[in-house]
């Protein structure tokens, strides 16, 4: 289980808007700007996410937010893995559909163009899954503990 501290700035319902900021370790790191591996931050000062408000959290409570590191893989291979397998896929078979019709020359850059039209592709399926799953509560980090409760002053104060 994989586990970030926040602050909770709004409430939809069930589901809890948290920010987040950098740790000190990753604020001193070379990737800082590029890298989000284990924190809600991605590297950025602040960052928002959405979770499911299991704690009963409000406004202004700093939390505990969890998500399994099964779902983080999960979607760390779907957008990292997938899009490359398919460029791969589709541009190695492209090529070698080419290659078996006699058309040798054109074999290497139209396998590179499929590849890639594969990319496309792939970014535009996974936006499109993640439109579908962005609701769903199996899919969303969990508020587990309420760590201190907060003021709305502090909370009103942050946001502007």
């Amino acid at each position: 289980m994989m586990r970030e501290e926040g602050r909770v700035i709004s409430l939809e319902g069930s589901v809890a808007i948290v920010t987040s900021e950098r740790k000190k370790s990753c604020g001193s790191c070379a990737s800082k700007g590029s890298c989000s591996t284990l924190t809600l931050s991605s590297g950025h000062e602040e960052t928002r996410i959405r979770a499911n408000n299991q704690a009963g959290a409000k406004v202004g409570d700093r939390v505990v937010v969890e998500i399994q590191e099964r779902q983080f893989l999960r979607a760390s291979f779907m957008v990292y893995i997938v899009p490359l397998l398919v460029m791969i896929l589709v541009g190695a078979a492209v090529r070698s559909l080419l290659l078996d019709h006699g058309l040798v020359r054109a074999a290497e850059g139209f396998g590179a163009l499929a590849g890639f039209v594969g990319l496309g592709v792939a970014f535009f399926l996974l936006r499109g899954f993640n439109t579908r799953i962005e609701n769903s509560a199996r899919f969303l980090p969990v508020i587990s503990d309420v760590v201190s409760v907060g003021t709305h002053a502090s909370v009103r104060h942050s946001l502007d």
